[in-house]
């Protein structure tokens, strides 16, 4: 009989297996159970996900996750029902993809979500990858004045490919993602952390049809001596549009953090004050410093809200 994956299912089943375990004596068979097995451990996996590669810019192979939505469970009330689910793309998918599909999977169980079809982009070796970041390159746009950061010395030629990397996106991973898994293709969302947060504000601007809910996390607008609030100005003195639903949120001690030159809250209130000056210009719009809440702390939060308010059954 097909398995029913549902949040009752889940939780059961770890309820019986934490009960299992001291069954009898009393005495936990967890060391007898270790001690049983014949092969070497394996790596963990995400329930009802798969991967795959593709060929990438500049050679270098892909690793693509997709965690499907688990199927509707009758016996749930609260869960959004009858709806194709709704396609996330998440940057940086290495660190992030299970943090999203396991909120998208509970919140759907709350109702506040619809299914959602997470599709995680990193690199096939992911270790090479954060060596030689070549997130840098892919995320960011072209710096001629780049020289490197506090943590390493670089050249203009380790950063400015987010256009090739966009094409890569939105022509190659998306249409075969769409090809392959049912999806609400009008409700795409695309979500990045800093540098990625930067790469989807860009892609907001340099490709404003491509996605119609932009998330970004505390986005490096500091790159480049700050061109994106510089570039979207003058796009909106030039009648740029988008007309879909952006959400950003930066940790309200990211400041403090970081220093005061990269302006990573100020930056984020520049980009508020410059959306509500020019209204007409956008759809929807959240954006929040959270309090508390750093770098690296803000993301369970504020992807939990973001995601809410741009695709929620209750976005408020």
């Amino acid at each position: 009989m097909k398995q029913l994956f549902s949040r009752r299912n889940l939780i059961g089943s770890a309820s019986f297996l934490a009960a299992a375990a001291t069954v009898g004596t009393g005495k936990s068979i967890a060391s007898d159970a270790s001690r049983s097995l014949a092969s070497p451990a394996s790596p963990a996996t995400i329930p009802h996900s798969e991967e795959f590669l593709l060929q990438g810019p500049r050679d270098r192979t892909y690793k693509i996750q997709v965690a499907q939505p688990f199927p509707d469970d009758p016996s749930l009330t609260l869960p959004v029902k009858g709806r194709k689910p709704v396609p996330i793309y998440v940057l940086d998918g290495g660190t992030t993809f299970g943090l999203v599909t396991s909120l998208t999977r509970f919140m759907r169980w709350g109702g506040e979500l619809p299914p959602c079809l997470v599709v995680g982009i990193d690199y096939a070796d992911w270790q090479e990858g954060y060596d030689k970041d070549y997130r840098r390159y892919d995320l960011t746009p072209p710096d001629p004045d780049w020289t490197g950061s506090e943590e390493r010395t670089e050249t203009a030629e380790d950063v400015g490919g987010d256009a090739e990397f966009r094409r890569f996106l939105t022509g190659t991973v998306r249409p075969l993602i769409e090809e392959k898994y049912e999806a609400d293709k009008p409700a795409s969302v695309l979500y990045g952390h800093s540098l990625g947060g930067l790469f989807a504000l860009n892609t907001m601007m340099q490709a404003p049809g491509a996605f119609s809910n932009i998330l970004a996390l505390s986005p490096s607008l500091w790159f480049a001596k700050h061109r994106f609030l510089h570039d979207l100005e003058k796009g909106i003195e030039s009648s740029f549009r988008y007309s879909g639903n952006l959400a950003t949120y930066v940790g309200e001690r990211e400041e403090r953090i970081a220093g005061i030159k990269r302006k990573m809250v100020s930056n984020v209130l520049e980009l508020d004050a410059l959306l509500t000056k020019n209204q007409s210009n956008f759809g929807r719009a959240d954006i929040s410093v959270l309090p508390g809440e750093s770098h690296h702390s803000l993301h369970g939060i504020a992807i939990s809200r973001g995601l809410r308010f741009l695709i929620g059954s209750y976005p408020g």
